[in-house]
Parts: structure tokens; sequence; C-alpha cells
């Protein structure tokens, strides 16, 4: 695959408008557009707003090669490392067409999707995170500031060699954590950072991609929002007037599914030697069925944009719901094991009180 000027470019998030900026940005840019006012000054306005120095730079070498005589698109893949590939190719179809504002408000739009799409990503995989972390915050303050004060009242009353194994399990838990606890902490903050680089290498990446497609419940909200997200990128492309090979391309290469991203690729191959659409989709497994049958729909009817468009709607609210799904499952079996651990500590904590006032009686 031939390499994109502006994806050289853009390598990585720093330094580049996120979703909902960039669907600002370019919604203020085409009304400008729109109202016919001069390029160059209407992006050095822009360009006053935006808090990034690094975005803020490439905004004023772009005005100053637009003022030179390139066109946007061409001074885009010079210096739009703000932008993705995928949207200095849609300005580019637009200024063929004419229609650059038009353009402008599409990739806002899309813009718009792709945030909510990837909002709604983060939220799925934070959210036990967020939980879990609660949970050993909470039993981290229990072991430090309230088992101590137990353990010396169990000493006072002169029971500590006889206390339950239970309640010596959580004082000996205790003790190790108040007595390492910054070792502790150096070896979890070691052990966060070897997994986020084993996560992110690449044989992982793989496995977790194709684990993530075909888990039960959880695979079918990946798959649902991958096929809005395709299809909605796609629909865009070929409305700009982009021919269905080149979109493709561009459309793997914003998928963040490796096993996706290679189906997307070998259905590029296949349409460049002249198969449609539809019938190589078919032949996919991580393509729904239904997908692929709006697809050959929209190409007997010429109208496959809107097809995408469609099925981007539907998928989207597919993973919502199946979102709603989990969430509705996971929050109460989340907050019952958090209950019945922090509980069963406490328990421990009370077992020899309680055994006490046994023995009063």
């Amino acid at each position: 695959m031939a390499e994109d000027p502006g994806q050289k470019q853009s390598g990585g998030s720093r330094g580049r408008l996120a979703g909902l900026e960039l669907a600002i940005f370019n919604r203020q840019l085409a009304s400008m557009v729109a109202t016919h006012l001069p390029l160059a000054p209407a992006l050095r306005a822009l360009s006053r707003d935006i808090r990034k120095p690094a975005i803020r730079r490439s905004l004023e070498e772009l005005c100053r090669s637009v003022e030179a005589g390139a066109s946007l698109s061409e001074a885009l893949r010079m210096h739009g490392r703000f932008l993705p590939p995928l949207y200095v190719s849609l300005i580019e179809a637009g200024e063929k067409s004419g229609n650059l504002a038009e353009a402008l408000n599409q990739i806002a739009e899309h813009s718009q999707k792709m945030a909510s799409f990837r909002a709604r990503m983060w939220e799925m995989f934070t959210y036990p995170i967020v939980v879990l972390c609660v949970a050993a915050l909470i039993f981290l303050c229990i072991c430090y500031f309230i088992v101590p004060t137990f353990a010396e009242m169990f000493t006072g009353l002169g029971g500590g060699a006889s206390l339950p194994q239970p309640t010596r399990l959580v004082i000996g838990v205790s003790d190790f954590l108040r007595a390492y606890l910054p070792i502790i902490l150096l070896v979890a903050a070691a052990l966060v950072t070897a997994a986020i680089f084993i996560w992110r290498a690449a044989p992982v990446r793989r496995v977790r991609d194709a684990v993530s497609l075909y888990f039960p419940l959880l695979g079918r909200f990946m798959r649902a929002a991958y096929t809005a997200q395709l299809a909605q990128t796609l629909g865009a492309l070929l409305r700009s007037g982009m021919m269905l090979p080149r979109a493709l391309e561009l459309a793997a290469g914003t998928c963040r599914n490796s096993i996706m991203e290679k189906s997307i690729m070998k259905l590029r191959r296949e349409v460049a030697s002249g198969k449609k659409l539809s019938e190589a989709m078919f032949e996919y497994r991580v393509i729904p069925y239904s997908l692929a049958w709006m697809v050959s729909a929209g190409e007997q009817g010429g109208n496959l944009d809107e097809s995408l468009f469609e099925l981007s709607r539907f998928y989207s609210d597919e993973a919502d719901h199946f979102m709603s799904t989990i969430f509705l499952l996971a929050e109460p079996l989340l907050f019952i094991l958090m209950g019945l651990f922090v509980g069963l500590v406490l328990i421990s904590l009370f077992l020899p009180l309680i055994q006490l006032g046994g023995l009063i009686e």
C-alpha cells in the first residue's frame, strides 16, 4: 500500500485535533467558506481559538502555503499534522467537485459520529476498571487505617493468639501493606506499565482483537460498533466521489481492530480486481450478513452511500442497545462483588468481638 503523504506526518495523536474539536473546527471553517470568505484569513482566525501550540503552528504554516497559492488539500498534505489522512482526502474530493463547504460539513458530521463511537468504547472498558480501582482503594484504606486499630484492641484484650483464622489473615495483610506500601505501589506501577506495553504489542493486539469480536455479548457490541464506524466512513468517502478501492483503503486505516482492518484490505483487493463489494462481503465472517445484503441492495439501486449511512444508524443503535444490556448486567454484579469483598474484611474484624460477646453471655 502506498503511503499517504498526510499519513506520514500525522503519526500519533499528539498535536492532533480530537473528534469534537475537529467537528467544531470544520463547522466553523465550512461556514466561513460557504459565505465566500478568503480561506487563509479564515484559517488564521480559527487558529486564535486553538489552545494546542503544535496545532496553532501547523495552522500558521498552512495559512502561509495557502497564501502562496497552494490549494487547501495540498497545504494539508504538507502541514496537516493535526488532521487524519481520511479528512485530507475528503477535502481534496470536495475541492475537485467544487463544493468544499459541503465536504467540510461532512467531515464535521463524520467527526461527531467517530467521537461518539470512541466514547462508547472508552466507557465500556473504563467503567469496570474504575469500579475495581475504587474497591482496591477502599480495601487499602481499611487495611491501613482501620485494621491496626482493631489489632491493638485485640492485643489489649489478650486474645492475639486465639484470634480466628480470617481475622489473623486480614491483620497479616494489613501489617504487610503498612510495612511495604511504597515498594508495593512501585511494583504495581511497574506491572501496570508493563501490562500497557504488552497490551499494545502486535501479537497480543491480534489476540485481543479476535477475542473482542467473538466474546459473548461483548463481541456483539464490538462488531456492531465497528460495523457502524465502517459504514459511516465508507459512506462519507463514497459520497465525496471517491473510488471504492481507495475508499476501502482509507476506511481500513481508521479501523481500530486489526481483524477488521485485515478483512477490509482483502475486500479492497477483491474489489480492485473487479469483484462487487457485496459479493466479497458475503465471504467474511466478521462482516454481518445484513451489512452485505444492504450493500447489495444499494449497489443495485445506485445509492450505495445512502444505504451505508442507513446501516451506520442501525448498527449504532444496536451498539447502544448492547452496551445498555452489558451495563445492566455488569453494574450490579460489580457492586455486589465489591460489597462482598469489603464485607468479608469487616466481618473478619468483628468475629473476635462476636466470640467475646458469646463468652460473656
